[in-house]
Parts: structure tokens; C-alpha cells; sequence
């Protein structure tokens, strides 16, 4: 899958972007793949033309540059099988009444948290 986005934010966009379209990317091929056995997953491709820092942002940026933290790596759980695409997609993540885009991705991230907790469990 290719993104090209015309203008992103380095600070907040892209960290939300990037994951967001990678995971859409895997949600269609799960969905495809029932159909179409033989279909492997391609690469993404994430291309800005316009990729800025904010001047609110500048000292944020300035701390993490003067203090280097060893960042610890993420592995989400791929997704397995169409089930888990279907329950995604019926999930109402607006009725949390969650405004604050941040916020919103917190609810997304516990939700399937959740899912996947008791996907498994369901699955043993």
C-alpha cells in the first residue's frame, strides 16, 4: 500500500497516521484473503510532501534531542482472521464521547486491547 499525503504533522501526525494506514492495509488484506487464499500482504509506503514541525512543538522537540531516551519497541498482534475485522469495524468507538483526538486514540488502542484479550482466550 502507497500513502502520499500532500502535508502531515511530524509531531502528532504522523505517529497517528502511519500506524492508522498500515493497520487499514491489514484489515483489507485479512478481509481479501478469505476470498483470495493465495494473496500475500505487501509492503507500505508512506511518502509526505510537506512533512513540518509546528513552533509549539519546537521545545518539545529540543527535549527529546538534548535528552536521547532509549524508546522501547511495540509489537501490536496481527490480526488473524476476518472475525476480528468484522468486530472492529461494528465497534461505536463514538460513543465513548471522547473529543480530543488523543483521547480517541487511547479508547481505540484499550478497545482492541480488550478484543484481543478476549479473542484469545476464546480461541485456547
Amino acid at each position: 500500500m502507497t500513502v502520499h499525503m500532500r502535508s502531515q504533522d511530524s509531531v502528532f501526525g504522523m505517529g497517528n497516521d502511519a500506524p492508522t494506514f498500515s493497520f487499514i492495509q491489514e484489515m483489507i488484506y485479512v478481509t481479501l484473503r478469505s476470498t483470495y487464499p493465495e494473496l500475500v500482504m505487501g509492503n507500505y509506503h508512506h511518502f509526505v510532501d510537506s512533512l513540518h514541525v509546528y513552533e509549539k512543538h519546537f521545545s518539545m522537540l529540543e527535549e527529546i534531542v538534548n535528552n536521547p531516551t532509549k524508546f522501547e519497541s511495540i509489537e501490536c498482534p496481527r490480526i488473524s482472521s476476518k472475525d476480528e475485522v468484522n468486530y472492529l469495524r461494528k465497534t461505536d468507538f463514538k460513543k465513548q464521547e471522547i473529543t480530543h483526538p488523543i483521547q480517541y486514540q487511547f479508547v481505540n488502542l484499550f478497545a482492541l486491547h480488550t478484543f484481543f484479550k478476549n479473542f484469545d482466550r476464546r480461541n485456547q
